[in-house]
């Protein structure tokens, strides 16, 4: 457009000033649209590597859960003859990745929600009722292998939902739940970090003549 604006100028240097004017404004016009353009071009770039990078994250983690679960399926073909301490420590790694896995599933209903803008509640109530059940759980997984003992809780705590979130309110959940899921992840992945080298410690002083 502004090659053809400079051909106009060149066919019309007789062109009285009102035109000539016309045409400047034109061109001024138009720089900011240019500018504009290639902004978000530029930032559509940035978004496409960020998403990239994103996704190979989440690859490399999903390959080191694997990796984890193929070596607990090598262990157990002879955990029957392990002793107690080194079953609660499968039992305990068993539960941590669960447990992410769980939480990746919840963080990809509470973006889904966000993308639709539906109300996050229901499914920020069900995450909350899961934490504490989880919790639980892992006590008991505890209480188990000490004592023997099936018994389980069963009353849990009822998470407060608000009455009617504003829209601020209800960003403001979806952020806060979104983090604490993050913060759950990497206290996972420290558990699971824990539990292997506690169990690799144990296999060797099993196996010491």
């Amino acid at each position: 457009m502004h090659q053809r604006l400079g051909q106009l100028e060149e066919q019309n240097q007789q062109i009285n000033p009102q035109i000539q004017e016309q045409l400047a404004e034109i061109k001024e016009a138009i720089a900011p649209i240019i500018t504009l353009t290639q902004k978000i071009t530029y930032l559509e770039q940035i978004s496409q590597k960020i998403n990239a990078r994103m996704i190979e994250s989440a690859q490399n983690f999903n390959n080191q859960i694997d990796s984890v679960n193929q070596r607990l399926e090598n262990l157990e073909i002879n955990e029957q003859e392990i002793n107690p301490q080194i079953q609660q420590q499968f039992a305990e790694i068993k539960y941590a990745i669960s447990h992410i896995d769980n939480i990746y599933d919840f963080f990809a209903k509470l973006k889904k929600q966000e993308t639709e803008n539906q109300s996050p509640p229901s499914v920020q109530t069900q995450y909350r009722k899961e934490r504490i059940f989880q919790q639980e759980e892992k006590t008991n997984i505890g209480e188990d292998n000490q004592t023997k003992s099936n018994q389980k809780t069963s009353e849990t705590e009822k998470p407060q939902t608000p009455k009617s979130p504003v829209p601020n309110i209800v960003k403001n959940e979806i952020e806060q739940t979104i983090e604490t899921a993050k913060n759950d992840i990497q206290q996972g992945k420290r558990e699971i970090e824990e539990e292997v080298k506690k169990l690799g410690e144990s296999l060797n002083n099993l196996f010491k003549p």
